[in-house]
């Protein structure tokens, strides 16, 4: 057993059997909800690694890619590539649009190229365009719009540009462009000291008006980088780098998809499907994940993809820009299938660790509902099996702990190489399907008393008295006439007393406490105070395959504060889930 202190175990173990075997079996009822790679799966084209692509379009079956070298195609899904930079006298190319049959490519420092013949020439169109530093371009066959830094927004007509600036400042900086039907809206610092950042114009940019409310507790406004926008039906999508922004109502209000917690760097809508490209919270890389129900569910989608930006996507093939290499890289439309998550806390987009413990969801993972009867655990249960083919290319069966038709709870394979992996889920039928999942050293995550990953810990107070003696005290009770776990209070004792919260939960035991750092737990007691506190132990619970436990000191500064919530992580900037206590 891992513990600071040792107590009798017998009410211990008890408890830690009920609340693991609840969160490994009945968590059932938790559901979510070249050759061509396979879905999810990456490859490289043959695009030299220091083009740096900022922009993907594609002009029936040719695709081209605005990087800082200029323009390349290519016919034959990334096969071959051809520079095509004939007429193009500046070569840093930061968007590229098709209007109708035309090309038109937006420079820094260089204005606006147009190409008639798919991308055999280029010639410069900058009359009446005053800034020649074009970050975003829209087009939808009768109108091309250009998005400047410092200038606002210029609307083409024939060869000519004007300023269509009328709500917005003369030197807005404008990120993103869309337009929508009637409808075309700019993201970016358009008014000076202005916090709201996506306005819309109803007239082709004669005049523009803000989106999003004020008033905060209504709606939320999509921060000053919004680096893309997409539309799907009346869904209107904002990629920006404090996550992924919808809003419902043409604008009017906006919300940040926190299932999706990365800065989100572009977007793309395939047959319904949207897919986002961008990096963690802390500026990580990351690949693509898709949603096929408008941001409600999203699915990683990234094995062999480092990081990216730009995407596009042609018939049956997805193309991305990769920002760690440079380059592009070619999947498929065909998705993924599965989602896979803690098996602690259910986040999406969540990284795994070597030995945590995790779940895939989806359909026909196997024929029959299954539990692993004890341990070891083995790696084919009721027929199914999961393979694990870590970045490497080393391929692991998975132990299982359960099984059902719509789920398959696992442990990440030990030795799992850290970087995408690809998992292939087979059942007894034969059926196959996939998922991705990034694998990290550590990634923190907390069980909690009602398997969802929110409210009530399943933890308990170690007490230890002044003269020695030890007590265990659960921190939640089930109410049956509401079926929810409440906090149950915790009084902090007199002076010399120590109260001790021991947490359990998944992917901790990897963080190397003597080389990264202390684990650090977050009191929140008000809107704003956070009091840290370092954790006393964190690594392997050591009787429950996967299970990590950590015990934390609970500060006498807590006493009256009332409910708190509490959150884990480290030196890595691996945050767990957030939970909450209450304190007399």
């Amino acid at each position: 057993m891992y513990k600071v202190f040792c107590p009798s175990t017998a009410k211990h173990a008890v408890f830690l059997f009920s609340f693991v075997t609840y969160l490994l079996l009945s968590s059932s009822l938790n559901i979510y909800a070249q050759q061509t790679p396979l879905p999810g799966q990456w490859q490289a084209t043959t695009l030299t690694t220091d083009a740096k692509v900022r922009a993907l379009v594609v002009n029936g079956t040719t695709l081209f890619a605005g990087a800082n070298s200029g323009v390349w195609s290519t016919a034959d899904n990334g096969t071959t590539w051809t520079q095509v930079n004939s007429g193009l006298s500046t070569t840093d190319v930061r968007a590229l649009v098709l209007s109708g049959t035309t090309l038109y490519a937006g420079t820094n420092g260089g204005g606006v190229f147009r190409s008639a013949d798919n991308g055999a020439t280029w010639t410069a169109t900058n009359t009446g365009l005053t800034n020649l530093i074009v970050l975003s371009l829209a087009g939808n066959g009768t109108d091309v719009y250009a998005g400047t830094y410092g200038g606002g927004v210029f609307r083409l007509s024939g060869t000519t540009w004007t300023a269509v600036n009328t709500g917005l400042s003369e030197t807005a900086q404008v990120y993103s462009l869309l337009i929508n039907g009637n409808d075309v809206y700019a993201g970016g610092q358009l008014v000076v000291n202005d916090t709201r950042h996506i306005y819309r114009s109803t007239d082709r940019g004669a005049k523009w008006t803000a989106t999003g409310g004020t008033d905060a507790s209504v709606s939320v406004n999509p921060p000053a980088q919004v680096y893309a926008m997409a539309v799907n039906g009346t869904n209107l999508f904002a990629a920006t780098y404090d996550g992924l922004y919808r809003s419902t109502d043409s604008g009017t209000t906006w919300r940040l998809l926190d299932q999706l917690p990365l800065r989100a760097l572009n977007l793309l809508l395939v047959s319904g499907a949207l897919y986002v490209s961008g990096v963690t919270l802390d500026g990580a890389l990351y690949g693509v994940s898709v949603s096929s129900d408008n941001g409600t569910t999203w699915r990683a989608s990234s094995y062999g993809l480092a990081g990216a930006n730009a995407l596009a996507a042609s018939s049956t093939n997805l193309f991305a820009a990769a920002t760690a290499t440079g380059g592009v890289f070619l999947s498929s439309t065909q998705m993924v299938t599965n989602t896979t998550v803690s098996g602690a806390d259910y986040r999406t987009i969540n990284a795994h660790a070597s030995e945590s413990i995790a779940t895939i969801f989806g359909t026909g993972l196997a024929t029959m509902q299954a539990a692993a009867p004890s341990t070891p655990l083995p790696t084919t249960l009721g027929g199914t099996t999961l393979t694990v083919k870590d970045s490497q290319g080393t391929e692991r069966l998975a132990p299982l702990f359960f099984v059902d038709k719509t789920q398959v709870n696992y442990q990440v394979p030990q030795g799992t190489a850290t970087g995408w992996a690809y998992l292939t889920v087979r059942s007894g039928d034969g059926t196959t399907s996939y998922a991705t999942a990034n694998i990290v050293s550590s990634a923190f995550s907390l069980f909690t008393a009602d398997a969802t990953g929110t409210g009530v810990p399943a933890a308990y107070l170690q007490r230890v008295k002044a003269n020695g003696s030890q007590t265990i005290e659960p921190v939640g009770q089930y109410d049956t006439v509401t079926k929810t776990w409440n906090p149950l209070p915790i009084d902090l004792g007199p002076e010399g007393e120590a109260v001790y919260l021991v947490l359990f939960g998944t992917g901790i035991r990897g963080f190397d406490t003597t080389t990264q750092g202390p684990v650090v737990g977050y009191f929140k007691v008000n809107a704003t105070t956070f009091i840290p506190m370092i954790a006393e132990y964190a690594g392997k619970q050591g009787d429950f395959v996967g299970v990590d436990q950590v015990n934390i000191l609970l500060p006498r500064s807590l006493a009256g504060r009332g409910e708190i919530s509490l959150y884990i992580t480290g030196s890595n900037n691996s945050y767990s889930n957030t939970v909450k206590i209450r304190v007399l």
